[in-house]
């Protein structure tokens, strides 16, 4: 089998698990949070969750695993989410491997009981950089750093208001550095985590 064909079956094959991931209620989000990701992972989210309103009722798992992104591509999948959640929809939020900026401020979104870790999981919680949310030239430099400093009390705030802190204190706690925190350290932040429960075992059927 020459290398192109072999490649083009294994493409094949991943997409076919993927697709039967998907259909089990189980979605990964295991790259950098730009918007043609945001956007994939949205519309199959949307799927299932308008699948779970009307035939099955199944929880959604979202398997999570990034270094963030672009804030406004985790923005988007913080609401499509966030919308899906109020609505009755639930879902749950598995952290693996590292859940960093942009992917944490995402795990708030499945909200108090649902937000989950893998034992050796890394967390990251750092303030948005100019490379997150885009570039401007030389004369646009003030209007963007009113605007980083709109979006980051933003972003900020959905993860102080997920792990119940006081904002101005997570901020003061976040400039100038970055936060790292082990799963329990993650769990004992703010009165209320940045997550909820560590798991040692997989919480969603294999078979």
């Amino acid at each position: 089998m020459d290398p192109k064909t072999e490649q083009r079956l294994m493409l094949n094959r991943e997409d076919r698990i993927t697709e039967e991931l998907i259909s089990s209620g189980l979605l990964f989000l295991d790259a950098p949070i730009v918007p043609e990701i945001a956007s994939k992972f949205n519309k199959s989210l949307l799927y299932l969750a308008m699948k779970h309103k009307k035939e099955d009722k199944k929880p959604i798992w979202i398997y999570l695993d990034s270094l963030g992104g672009f804030v406004p591509s985790g923005l988007a999948i913080y609401d499509v989410i966030s919308a899906s959640v109020s609505d009755g929809v639930v879902i749950n939020i598995l952290g693996v491997g590292v859940v960093a900026s942009m992917a944490l401020t995402i795990m708030q979104a499945a909200g108090r009981g649902h937000r989950f870790s893998l034992p050796h999981t890394q967390f990251l919680l750092h303030q948005v950089s100019q490379e997150s949310v885009g570039s401007a030239e030389y004369n646009q430099v003030k209007e963007q750093t009113a605007e980083m400093e709109r979006i980051n009390k933003l972003v900020m705030g959905i993860v102080a208001e997920g792990a119940k802190i006081d904002l101005e204190k997570l901020l003061q706690l976040s400039e100038k550095k970055n936060c790292w925190f082990s799963p329990m350290d993650a769990k004992k932040f703010g009165e209320l985590g940045l997550i909820d429960e560590v798991l040692s075992t997989l919480p969603f059927p294999l078979v």
